[in-house]
């Protein structure tokens, strides 16, 4: 009788374990399998903005660095270009950049200012005679020039006689800062 009640026993030692088992699969196990599932779904949805922060973050600092290079190119073009009233520095500059390249300027013909919210236009009008090269050599030396000075058109005729003369009709556009506006 011995064994048979260590047998018992035995039974009854594995079925309180098995219940337990069973007990603890039923009410722990399986409803926080389900809101483990459901906590990694959270999770899943909460990490999607922080995967576009570095993003956003880099997109943030790339726009910066082109503000800073804008406002720093508007300071520089504030200080080196002229005002409407200061145009005789570009004049004198067109002049001497006809003299170095071999031209010959025969007119100027400035265009009314036309006013903006933030700048002003200049354009000018400027014809000016010399071999094919040199008028090439003289927009060239403009385009390059210190003052912003934009080539806005460009027209070019043989000159009347046969020296191999060309005749360059050229419109320029020149930008002032608005300072009645924009400060």
């Amino acid at each position: 009788m011995n064994n048979h009640l260590r047998n018992h026993r035995h039974w009854l030692v594995s079925g309180a374990v098995l219940a337990v088992a069973g007990l603890y699969v039923a009410l722990v196990y399986v409803p926080g399998r389900g809101k483990l599932s459901e906590m990694r779904k959270q999770l899943a949805a909460k990490q999607v903005p922080l995967d576009t922060a570095g993003t956003v973050l880099a997109s943030v600092a790339s726009t910066q660095k082109e503000l800073d290079r804008t406002e720093r190119f508007v300071g520089r073009w504030r200080t080196e270009n002229p005002t409407p009233s200061g145009l005789a520095p570009v004049l004198s500059e067109l002049h001497a950049l006809a003299q170095l390249a071999g031209v010959s300027i025969v007119r100027l013909d400035p265009q009314p200012l036309q006013v903006f919210e933030t700048i002003k236009r200049g354009s000018l009008t400027l014809t000016c005679t010399g071999r094919y090269r040199a008028v090439h050599r003289f927009l060239f030396q403009i385009e390059q020039s210190r003052q912003q000075i934009w080539v806005d058109g460009v027209s070019v005729r043989m000159a009347g006689g046969n020296e191999g003369n060309v005749v360059a009709e050229v419109v320029l556009v020149m930008f002032a800062d608005n300072r009645d506006i924009s400060h």
